[in-house]
């Protein structure tokens, strides 16, 4: 029980506090909010639209950066810099896993959304079509981190 009570623990304070799950509360409480289907397929392109933006920007912004700084030793003065590159990867991290909360959290509300079969196939199909999007770039990021030596904890 020892070894699962930190395992549990962690497990929870991650459900509980992120702020993906306040994301996720957020979108099921719009859905329910909205009663038109139109504003609800604009609210949900407009959401994941914002988090792909913001991930294209941010690895932008860590492809430029980890370049910049490159492989740092611990103890030399850019050290500060090879941290806030690792910063960077892990807020692109972030939005991604947002992106799955964002994407959760519509296909729950598309069994209340649709009538049709039709519609709620082509809505799951187009939202699966994004999951692998969102693979490949998570993908690309860890490919990424491993080539400009900030593997997984410093490796």
């Amino acid at each position: 029980m020892k070894r699962i009570a930190p395992l549990l623990f962690a497990f929870i304070n991650r459900l509980m506090f992120a702020f993906e799950s306040l994301l996720f509360v957020a979108i099921v409480g719009a859905c329910f909010w909205l009663k038109n289907l139109q504003q609800i397929l604009l609210l949900e392109a407009g959401v994941l639209g914002l988090l792909a933006l913001l991930f294209w920007l941010t690895a932008r912004w860590v492809n430029r950066r980890s370049l910049e700084v490159g492989v740092v030793r611990r103890g030399s003065p850019q050290e500060k810099e090879a941290d806030g590159v690792l910063r960077l990867f892990s807020l692109a991290e972030s939005l991604l896993e947002m992106t799955l909360y964002a994407m959760l959290g519509f296909f729950v509300m598309s069994f209340f959304m649709f009538d049709g079969r039709s519609g709620f196939w082509l809505h799951s199909g187009l939202l699966a079509a994004l999951f692998v999007g969102v693979w490949y770039a998570g993908r690309w990021l860890d490919k990424l981190r491993k080539q400009r030596g900030y593997g997984a904890y410093g490796l």
